[in-house]
């Protein structure tokens, strides 16, 4: 005779328990699985987006910059001289003269070199250069009366993102010769 004093293998307590713990890890999977989906983006835009929004910033800082410098010098500037020597102003030159400087800004490989060509004591001081490796300057010199009296100078920055050229900080800007419209600058 079979004695059946064993005591079965699962507690009959908890026999459904196994099962609804399956189900559970399940339910938490998927739960996981839509987690990562909805912050998959965020770490996209920690990872690639602030870091190029931070040098696109940066670059366009060092342009505004490059602005404020030629508004003042066309504040001071009394002509704009089309040809200096042997050089002609163009697409990558302009020439600014002033009381005491002739002034020009090159372009130069992703650069805007501002030289002053007249002043001889200290060539330390005559040169300043702005690097924008992304940015886009065009400078048109506007005229009336069938003289030169302002630049237009149209900027953005052009970047290459997720396989399409975009303009970032389109501007344009007018400045006239001798024109003091906002005050004293710094």
């Amino acid at each position: 005779m079979i004695r059946s004093d064993h005591q079965p293998l699962i507690d009959p307590r908890y026999a459904n328990r196994r099962a609804y713990l399956l189900n559970e890890m399940v339910i938490v999977l998927a739960v996981m699985v839509l987690i990562m989906l909805i912050t998959a983006g965020l770490f996209h835009t920690l990872i690639h987006e602030l870091p190029s929004g931070l040098k696109d910033f940066n670059e366009y800082a060092s342009l505004c910059h490059l602005l404020r410098q030629i508004e003042k010098d066309m504040q001071s500037g009394k002509q704009l001289p089309q040809t200096v020597d042997d050089h002609v102003a163009g697409p990558a030159t302009l020439f600014i003269q002033t009381d005491k400087d002739l002034i020009c800004y090159e372009q130069k490989e992703n650069k805007i070199i501002r030289s002053i060509l007249t002043r001889q004591e200290d060539p330390n001081q005559s040169e300043a250069i702005w690097s924008v490796p992304h940015g886009v300057i065009q400078w048109n010199p506007r005229t009336m009366n069938e003289q030169l009296c302002a630049v237009e100078i149209q900027s953005h920055l052009h970047r290459k993102i997720e396989d399409r050229w975009e303009k970032r900080f389109a501007n344009s800007h007018l400045f006239f010769l001798g024109a003091n419209l906002r005050g004293d600058l710094p």
